[in-house]
């Protein structure tokens, strides 16, 4: 057998050659590892890149600027998102409120002078990036034209009255059927209302209810939408708040107040010169007799609506229930209602008296001065009394206020 002598030379090359496959692998291995690297880091940039364009992106009322309030930001829906969000510097923010409010209340005059009723509207601050970044006012609401004005003639007297400060207007049809306007003012949208037309409405109020008499359930009877004003402290006067609500119509609690001369309102009565206390505690026991209440009126009072210290302590029992204020108007220096205005509770002043007289002639003149007003203005306030002569003789006649298209309703309506 042949023996096979050591080559060195030979192990030399096979030693090279497996050191050099092992760098190979070793190459192609960190080529692979970098290779993964680099594709993890361009997903990761590309999905940064995708949340920043616009996936679950901040609207554009949090593109604000940084030291907004919350009601500016809330309020800054000045356009649509453009898909990557900007954030708005305070100091690029152009302040445009004065020149802003100016054409909003070129606005409010415009429709105040043709008599269109503000039924709501809210006055808010907004910013916007386009066409420019900018703060400004923006109103917002709903209007009723009343009887004898046409949609058409409202909005060209509205438009009129803007080119006078430099606004324009659009015009587009609402969903209610109404008109709504856009205002433009220096290139910004300063306020979007709607117009809508509304009927004539008149509401009746019936005082003295409460006494067990047939004139009670005759107004209980009545076919319309009358408000019945209950006197406290009388044998009927929970029964007939519950039975009206019952059947439909409003109850306002009738308070007593002390009258001029010699006229007696009644026991439990608001007289000037007592304490404010006092006062809020008889107003809150008169309430429990008619806890359906949703308003209250003065029975005799024409010294009591003038003293400010007496109304003071009376709508500051309103004011915490929520409760609205109907001024009979028994004096016509009464502070009521400026009193009411000042606390915060909803007041209207009576249009009409119906039956200083309790004449049927008499009650039909006064239902057709009220008419005459209505038709007029869009709408009235007209006072009874729970007698046989006025409810018969309202039986009568509402039904020519429906011919002429005038609806009877509560007297909450008048407050809307």
């Amino acid at each position: 057998m042949r023996m096979r002598l050591f080559n060195p030379r030979g192990y030399r090359r096979s030693a090279y050659a497996s050191y050099r496959k092992r760098r190979q692998r070793r190459a192609v291995v960190a080529l692979l590892l970098i290779g993964l690297g680099l594709v993890a880091l361009f997903g990761y940039i590309h999905l940064r890149g995708r949340q920043g364009a616009g996936e679950g992106a901040p609207g554009p009322a949090e593109a604000v600027a940084e030291g907004a309030t919350e009601a500016v930001k809330a309020a800054a829906v000045g356009g649509e998102p453009t898909g990557r969000r900007e954030e708005v510097s305070p100091g690029a923010v152009e302040d445009l409120t004065e020149r802003s409010r100016a054409a909003i209340l070129g606005l409010q005059a415009a429709l105040a002078a043709i008599g269109v009723r503000q039924d709501e509207a809210k006055l808010e601050t907004v910013v916007v990036k386009e066409p420019a970044p900018a703060r400004h006012l923006r109103l917002t609401g709903r209007y009723a034209v009343l009887a004898g004005k046409t949609l058409d003639e409202t909005i060209a007297s509205v438009s009129a009255g803007l080119r006078m400060v430099g606004a324009s207007v659009l015009v587009r049809a609402a969903n209610d059927g109404g008109q709504e306007l856009e205002v433009l003012y220096n290139g910004y949208s300063v306020a979007r209302v709607v117009l809508s037309r509304e009927g004539p409405i008149v509401a009746i109020i019936i005082d003295d209810c409460g006494y067990p008499r047939e004139s009670d359930e005759m107004a209980l009877s009545l076919p319309y939408t009358v408000t019945l004003s209950v006197l406290p402290g009388l044998s009927n006067s929970r029964a007939v708040a519950e039975r009206a609500v019952r059947v439909g119509k409003e109850v306002i609690l009738h308070m007593p107040m002390e009258a001029l001369g010699d006229a007696d309102p009644g026991e439990g009565a608001i007289k000037v010169g007592q304490p404010s206390e006092a006062i809020k505690n008889f107003v809150t026991l008169a309430i429990e007799y008619a806890p359906q209440a949703i308003g209250m009126s003065n029975h005799m009072g024409s010294k009591a609506t003038q003293d400010e210290a007496v109304m003071r302590a009376v709508m500051s029992v309103l004011a915490a229930r929520g409760l609205f204020f109907v001024d009979s108007l028994t004096s016509p220096d009464s502070v009521a209602c400026a009193v009411a205005k000042d606390m915060g509770v909803p007041c209207i002043k009576r249009d009409v008296f119906l039956d200083n007289e309790y004449e049927p002639g008499y009650i039909k003149g006064q239902l057709a001065i009220l008419r005459e007003k209505v038709l007029a203005s869009g709408r009235g306030l007209g006072i009874g009394h729970s007698n046989v002569v006025t409810v018969a003789t309202l039986a009568e006649v509402l039904p020519d206020f429906e011919r002429d298209g005038i609806a009877v309703v509560g007297v909450s309506r008048l407050f809307r």
